[in-house]
């Protein structure tokens, strides 16, 4: 199994969100205004991420690209590392895959932002 790429730089906190990576509710609403919900799945869903790292260096952003299409974005699962755990998860990239723009105007640096999901 693929590991993520080690960077130079942590997550930003800001930008970091862990929420569902699905809405385990079914809902329905009546003729008469009134919602009946349930149960989706047995269990609860996984989690999902939102990562921002920046800057990053245009190595850096080559090796995430390489990794990409080695995981097939969302096809292959990886180790990563939640840095504020420490905990080795499984995740997989969620579509449409790692987005990149060039950070604060200042060539060879880039700003990515991805969202992974727990497999």
């Amino acid at each position: 199994m693929a590991s993520f790429p080690t960077l130079g730089v942590a997550p930003t906190i800001s930008d970091f969100d862990e929420t569902l990576a699905q809405d385990p509710t079914l809902r329905y609403e009546t003729d008469g205004g009134f919602v009946i919900t349930g149960a989706r799945f047995t269990g609860t869903p996984p989690d999902k991420y939102h990562l921002k790292y920046e800057p990053i260096t245009e190595a850096e952003k080559t090796a995430l690209k390489a990794f990409q299409a080695e995981v097939r974005v969302g096809a292959g699962m990886f180790d990563w590392i939640n840095p504020f755990t420490s905990a080795i998860l499984d995740v997989r990239l969620l579509p449409p895959g790692m987005k990149f723009k060039p950070y604060k105007k200042r060539p060879g640096l880039w700003t990515v932002e991805l969202d992974i999901e727990e497999v």
